[in-house]
């Protein structure tokens, strides 16, 4: 049941409450992927005259508690102990949840016109699902002899 409350109420518990030190991180990446200036968890835009400031609800550190919960939910219903393969397998998982919405927001900053659609419902709506398709391949490859032997 803990596991099942982790995306719901503690990842974005946690979020809130470690969030400057976190959106600072993620400006500092995105500025870092672009080449531009940050301040606190704010990124100038790569026109040099817009910034965005990036909250809580859209650091790339949201979906990293899907991506747990989707190894350890797998890991329980195959059965199997936890062991180091698992730390190097959840964590790219969790990285590539992270990696998509780094690169959301990077787009974001690079392409301040298209900014409205890519931060909108059409933009979430990609790369929600895309950090589940990727979350599940990622669990599905490295727990691959498990699974395909229940098979």
């Amino acid at each position: 049941f803990f596991s099942i409350c982790v995306p719901m109420l503690w990842g974005p518990t946690f979020l809130f409450v470690a969030a400057p030190p976190l959106l600072k991180i993620d400006a500092f990446l995105v500025s870092l992927l672009i080449g531009t200036k940050q301040s606190g968890n704010v990124v100038t835009f790569i026109d040099g005259v817009h910034s965005m400031q990036i909250w809580p609800l859209c650091s790339s550190f949201h979906n990293i508690s899907q991506a747990a919960l989707a190894w350890v939910a797998l890991s329980q219903t195959l059965g199997r102990d936890l062991g180091m393969k698992d730390v190097f397998w959840s964590g790219l998982a969790i990285i590539l949840a992270a990696a998509v919405n780094l690169g959301r927001l990077a787009l974001m900053a690079v392409s301040p016109e298209y900014f409205v659609t890519i931060h909108g419902p059409l933009g979430a709506q990609i790369a929600g699902g895309l950090t589940i398709v990727l979350i599940a391949f990622t669990c599905m490859i490295g727990q691959r002899r498990e699974l395909f032997a229940r098979a």
